[in-house]
């Protein structure tokens, strides 16, 4: 297989919220080859939101080859796109059995089981994500475990593995602006307004970026800020939540 064909599986990671992808293989069988097309008609079809028939193409492609990890990998993507959670799990688990050691595949399923509250599991699998010296971007996996860690409320566990991640990349969008956030949470608003800057060297605002800056700037007694941020929210993002929020917390200043 390719590289590009790869590169190919983990484009859709972005469309996913996830990455499939494999050690590529010199030497390939004629099923796999054929099953691995399959792989790709699927993810194409994903990229398109056409969810029945990606499904529909990576079960082609497993019962062509039932122990192709990355078609088990791509199926729990899908899978838990369209909101199919124990199929998700069932793929997630099988794509680990047959590649115990792909880290893409710990990192997804890390963010599966955390976006379903299951915190300390999701932590066990970022861990052994990094742990692979092969894996080409461990700051991923590092700033998905401080997220997660995060949404816990372990925020000293959180720093630990956010500052690992910009250790690996400074200006990883990600772990900026979650470390924006729990400085914020833990009153340091200097620190905060620090980490928003650099996020925005990176990124460009979210609705939860700009909602972040006006309270952390309200903190800091910076009206002139904050209203900036506050007219760029509400221009970009009205019928967002965080535009909810600052409506209803202006109205009480």
């Amino acid at each position: 297989m390719s590289m590009r064909r790869w590169r190919r599986v983990c484009c859709v990671a972005l469309l996913l919220s996830g990455c499939a992808t494999s050690t590529p293989k010199t030497e390939e069988s004629e099923a796999t080859r054929r099953a691995d097309n399959y792989v790709q008609l699927g993810i194409e079809y994903a990229q398109q939101g056409d969810y029945n028939t990606a499904v529909a193409k990576l079960q082609k492609a497993l019962e062509i080859e039932p122990d192709f990890a990355n078609a088990h990998h791509v199926m729990a993507l899908v899978y838990n796109r369209i909101g199919d959670k124990q199929q998700a799990e069932q793929h997630f688990k099988r794509a680990l059995e047959l590649d115990p050691k792909d880290s893409q595949t710990l990192n997804d399923y890390g963010l599966f089981l955390c976006a379903g509250g299951k915190h300390q599991a999701a932590d066990e699998l970022f861990v052994r994500a990094v742990a692979n010296p092969l894996y080409a971007t461990p700051e991923i996996a590092h700033a998905n475990a401080g997220v997660c860690a995060a949404r816990a409320q372990n925020y000293p566990q959180a720093e630990k593995y956010l500052r690992a991640a910009l250790a690996d990349n400074p200006r990883l969008p990600t772990a900026l602006l979650e470390m924006a956030d729990i400085s914020f949470r833990l009153n340091r608003y200097l620190p905060a307004r620090g980490y928003l800057q650099r996020y925005l060297e990176s990124a460009r605002h979210s609705a939860r970026s700009l909602w972040l800056g006006i309270r952390i700037e309200r903190q800091l007694g910076d009206r002139d800020a904050a209203a900036s941020y506050a007219l760029a929210l509400k221009s970009k993002y009205p019928d967002s939540e965080e535009a909810r929020l600052f409506l209803e917390t202006e109205g009480r200043r």
